[in-house]
């Protein structure tokens, strides 16, 4: 991949949807990629996931300074249970059940948003699309597997990560770049003693620089500049 990137010139919006399976647990039949939940479906506590994001630094480094869209998991089992068995997906039909994944995704959203931060990603944004998908109608936003949006739900997916994310693309430079001329900035500021306060460089002011030079001579010579007396 960081092969591939580098020949852009930070101009490419990468898009990285990696967290879904490890979002979502309960006793949970077969392999770990298996869409299958047996009991009632929840959202994994942060700690696991907090290793599954450990795990994808590697990947998000390697996209170097390209502007990065990061989702936060997808709603899964919104429009109907992982398959006809009664004991998997067992709470999808209580009504508080959209309104809790809204809540736990936006947590869960938050804590991705954290964790990255502090691993010093740069260029990127975190987006939770859930609202995005389960505020269109089911059979809009849904194929008959629960876990795949219909193409009017991925295009729709896109536009708000381009409204979001895109944004990042029209910054000059990357990051570094732009890092450095804020440090050349500031250090221009703080050797000329000009701030956002006081524009003007230290050791100037808006009298006469000959006016001045009249004072200084005159105390100096311990005699009185009477001629500023007399205006």
């Amino acid at each position: 991949m960081s092969r591939n990137l580098s020949k852009r010139s930070c101009k490419t919006l990468v898009v990285f949807d990696l967290f879904n399976n490890e979002a979502y647990t309960g006793n949970r039949g077969g392999h770990a990629t298996s869409q299958h939940i047996r009991g009632p479906v929840k959202i994994a506590e942060n700690q696991q996931l907090g290793r599954a994001i450990m795990d994808a630094n590697p990947l998000l480094e390697a996209a170097g300074e390209e502007a990065k869209a990061l989702l936060a998991p997808l709603p899964r089992y919104v429009s109907g249970p992982c398959c006809r068995d009664p004991a998997h997906c067992t709470n999808i039909s209580s009504s508080s059940y959209c309104d809790t994944l809204k809540k736990d995704l936006a947590n869960t959203s938050r804590y991705i948003r954290d964790v990255i931060n502090n691993n010093g990603i740069r260029r990127h944004r975190i987006l939770n699309l859930a609202n995005t998908l389960m505020d269109m109608p089911n059979e809009v936003a849904w194929e008959k597997n629960p876990l795949r949006p219909t193409k009017k739900g991925y295009k729709t997916m896109l536009d708000v990560i381009i409204a979001e994310a895109g944004p990042i693309l029209s910054k000059k430079g990357t990051r570094s770049e732009m890092d450095a001329k804020h440090q050349e900035r500031t250090h221009h500021r703080h050797f000329s003693g000009a701030s956002p306060d006081n524009p003007r460089r230290a050791g100037h002011s808006s009298e006469p620089r000959d006016r001045r030079r009249r004072e200084d001579h005159s105390a100096s010579s311990g005699h009185r500049d009477w001629s500023r007396d007399r205006h």
